[in-house]
């Protein structure tokens, strides 16, 4: 009775629990926004939201008798209903391959003063999504995860919709990839508007493949005004995009995801223009979302069939799986095969010849299609005036066996840069190689010499070392090597395609070459010579502050990792 809540009496004093829900993110930024979060009076986001019922459980029922004023018994012997716990869901996200996207995308966003960006990651044969990271602007200025950009807003994308473009162009019959085509030096007009190449390229008459790979706005709009001006034509194009299920939402399991817009043909409504389909050929006129452009290019690095992208694997209670949910096939072929194999090939093309190839890897190969868009934009009779632009890179790798594809796309970058080529791309390839440098079935994919290329860069520490260790750790990434000394300390070499494992001649009573070896190793065999070792960085060592070979007698020497 001398607790201060009840020290007042039965009527005076008391206290009225109030209960609070919140959703914990245990692992802070990462994937924030599609997990979702619970708001007092309004329905869950994310994740959160599509799943409420599920994860919420059901409420009892106790039969209660009043003993006095506010004072309640439960009833025992009527009958009552018992509270049901709510389920858990498991995600298909990968919370290493989360965590990269969303600092890639963090580092863009800051260098290029961006608005906002998407960095999307989707495993090719299941469209289980492994990363899916929103970062905007805050009143403060600041990025967080504000908006689910990915599903939520649906913008014109620009050249990355020219694969749909060629595709349907492929399955008309009527182009081929070898067939010429006079991109007038990147300036044509039809009906009086202008329409130019984003980047000048000083070609003439080229090829098909040539105009793809180099993104060319006049090639593409030339070909398909030329295949489906007519009047009657027109509509053959759009139901090709229809075919491609670009029309069609991808049914993702958040809330709000916003429907493509394809213009109908002469539709009052959808205001058809003489300049709509050789605008519509380049990534105008037509809108989707970041998912939905991803969905597309995944349907094609997976051989034609389309994939329901999906967030959530399992349902479970107490530990226990009720429900698995598999992978669903939306549609079991979008084109034909040979349409889809020239399609690979060209995306394959950009990034070995054209707009993508200043970020091609000797380490692997990817193939995908760059893209910049024009936001705000008003077209005036003989310009066009900008409100900035919108940089985006979809694709998929490795391109000969495609595993993971995807899209990031950075709106409004108003600093160093604003092309797809030099501001999402980067982004991409950043993604790309630490995946590589992470998930070892990867690894096993390559050929001899781009496996010699993995251990110099890709497994850093791996240079110099513990031969015994260099070697199990090569074994677990299927590198094959020639081993050229049983000496406990190894160095790796290349001679042209085959890696070797030579001696490192360590001498006694003197200072040893430590360049390149992983910390372990390097204090083990300096701290066995009596040397006091001091680190700066973390990596590999990069440099070491006594010359190797001088008579170890017990002085410092500093480390410089990296």
């Amino acid at each position: 009775r001398s607790f201060p809540l009840f020290e007042l009496g039965q009527f005076r004093g008391g206290m009225i629990a109030t209960p609070k829900y919140q959703r914990d993110h245990p692992f802070g930024l990462l994937a924030h926004r599609t997990i979702g979060y619970v708001r007092e009076g309004i329905k869950p986001v994310g994740l959160e939201g599509f799943y409420d019922d599920v994860l919420s459980g059901e409420a009892g029922i106790q039969p209660m008798v009043r003993v006095g004023e506010d004072i309640w018994k439960p009833v025992d012997d009527l009958a009552k209903i018992e509270p049901k716990a709510g389920k858990d869901i498991k995600t298909t996200i990968d919370v290493d391959i989360q965590d990269i996207a969303e600092e890639a995308l963090f580092d863009a966003l800051t260098r290029h003063d961006a608005e906002y960006g998407v960095a999307i990651v989707m495993e090719v044969n299941t469209g289980a999504i492994r990363a899916i990271a929103n970062l905007g602007r805050t009143r403060n200025n600041d990025l967080w995860e504000t908006y689910n950009h990915a599903v939520g807003s649906a913008t014109e994308p620009g050249s990355t919709f020219k694969l749909a473009t060629i595709m349907a162009l492929l399955e008309s019959g009527q182009v081929k990839l070898s067939d010429t085509i006079d991109l007038e030096l990147g300036r044509t007009k039809f009906y009086e508007e202008e329409m130019v190449d984003a980047v000048a390229h000083g070609l003439e008459k080229t090829t098909v493949r040539t105009a793809f790979e180099q993104s060319s706005n006049v090639g593409m709009a030339k070909l398909v005004q030329q295949t489906f001006g007519e009047e009657n034509k027109a509509e053959d194009f759009v139901n090709y995009l229809k075919a491609f299920n670009l029309n069609l939402q991808t049914g993702i399991e958040i809330e709000g995801e916003v429907s493509p817009f394809i213009k109908q043909p002469f539709s009052k409504d959808d205001d058809w223009s003489g300049t709509t389909l050789p605008w519509m050929s380049i990534g105008y006129e037509v809108m989707l979302t970041p998912l939905q452009l991803l969905n597309f290019y995944n349907t094609v690095a997976n051989g034609g069939t389309m994939m329901k992208p999906y967030l959530v694997s399992e349902v479970q209670q107490f530990g226990v799986t009720l429900e698995r949910i598999p992978p669903t096939i939306i549609k079991r072929r979008i084109a034909s095969r040979s349409t889809i194999e020239q399609a690979r090939g060209l995306l394959e093309g950009v990034v070995e010849n054209g707009t993508a190839s200043k970020l091609k890897s000797d380490r692997y190969h990817f193939a995908g299609k760059t893209g910049t868009a024009q936001l705000n934009y008003q077209r005036l009779k003989n310009r066009t005036k900008v409100g900035g632009y919108q940089a985006t890179f979809v694709g998929y790798f490795p391109a000969e066996a495609p595993k993971y594809s995807c899209i990031v796309l950075i709106s409004n970058p108003r600093s160093r840069g604003i092309y797809g080529g030099e501001v999402a791309l980067p982004v991409f390839r950043e993604i790309a190689d630490k995946i590589f440098a992470i998930k070892l079935d990867l690894q096993t994919a390559r050929s001899g010499a781009r496996l010699v290329a993995l251990q110099q860069d890709e497994l850093p520490g791996l240079t110099v070392g513990n031969r015994q260790e260099l070697e199990y750790l090569l074994d677990e990434f299927s590198v094959p090597y020639q081993r050229q000394t049983d000496d406990p300390v190894a160095v790796l070499r290349t001679d042209a395609d085959t890696l070797n494992v030579l001696r490192r001649h360590v001498p006694e009573k003197r200072v040893p070459n430590v360049v390149g070896m992983g910390l372990k190793d390097a204090l083990f065999l300096l701290e066995n010579r009596g040397l006091r070792v001091e680190i700066n960085g973390y990596g590999k060592v990069r440099q070491q502050s006594i010359k190797p070979g001088t008579p170890a007698k017990g002085q410092s020497i500093t480390l410089r990792l990296g």
